[in-house]
């Protein structure tokens, strides 16, 4: 009895691995749209109140005056990265936009505020500037620059990841589409590397709900050895570390 199971298990593990290996990676599409500002301009770039340089190769906000600039961007599930520099005064991402109104009175978006002055990260639905907040995150610091990593899924789960740590999850599906990507800055802010896809590129969090790793649904949870586990764990690695490539 006790041979039959150790078979089982050991037959179990080697399924397991083998679907593993020949299983290709899942398909990542090309990025939507992106820009650094290496080419020291704001090409593709609106801008409507105020006033910005990529002089320095970052957006940059005009030092003593407000300023909103805006990208077309139709993307309102995949994955936003991009990192940012805040100043006391802060400056807000609205990275899903349905459209450009008042910049005082009207919009609609999803939106990243960093406040300097509060010292605290926000995640707010705008509805024609009534602000809902959905989630905050105190980092150890606030002045300077932070990367973010936002994902959203066609359910509306969003996780936002700030310098690499799940800060925020949520869910919320007021929004379906988007049309623009805003930048509303103060003095002393910027944003670079803006990466935007359609797909959801990082994994969401595992174990969420008290799975062991690698536990499977409907299976008890067995010790079969350090040499499996790390067998496992090696393939895992490596189909995750396998370079994304285009959706055909």
């Amino acid at each position: 009895m006790q041979l039959t199971k150790r078979i089982t298990l050991m037959l179990l593990v080697g399924i397991t691995l083998w679907c593993l290996l020949i299983q290709p990676p899942p398909c990542r599409a090309a990025t939507v749209w992106s820009d650094n500002f290496n080419d020291g301009n704001l090409d593709g770039w609106t801008v409507d109140t105020g006033e910005f340089s990529a002089a320095d190769n970052t957006m940059r906000g005009n030092i003593g005056m407000a300023s909103r600039g805006y990208h077309t961007s139709t993307v309102a599930t995949g994955t936003w990265s991009f990192d940012v520099h805040c100043g006391y005064l802060g400056i807000g991402i609205q990275f899903i936009s349905i459209e450009i109104g008042d910049p005082l009175i009207e919009y609609y978006s999803y939106d990243i505020t960093i406040s300097g002055r509060m010292e605290q990260i926000y995640f707010f639905r705008h509805w024609n500037y009534v602000p809902t907040r959905l989630g905050n995150y105190t980092p150890p610091t606030i002045l300077g620059w932070h990367h973010f990593d936002i994902t959203r899924d066609a359910e509306g789960q969003f996780y936002v990841y700030i310098n690499g740590t799940l800060a925020m999850e949520f869910v919320d599906t007021t929004y379906d589409t988007s049309n623009y990507f805003v930048i509303q800055a103060e003095q002393d802010t910027a944003i670079d590397n803006i990466v935007v896809s359609d797909t959801v590129d990082i994994p969401p969090p595992t174990n969420t709900n008290g799975e062991p790793p690698l536990g499977i649904p409907g299976f008890p949870t067995v010790t079969i050895g350090a040499g499996l586990i790390l067998a496992v764990g090696l393939v895992i690695t490596l189909r995750r570390r396998h370079p994304p490539g285009n959706c055909s």
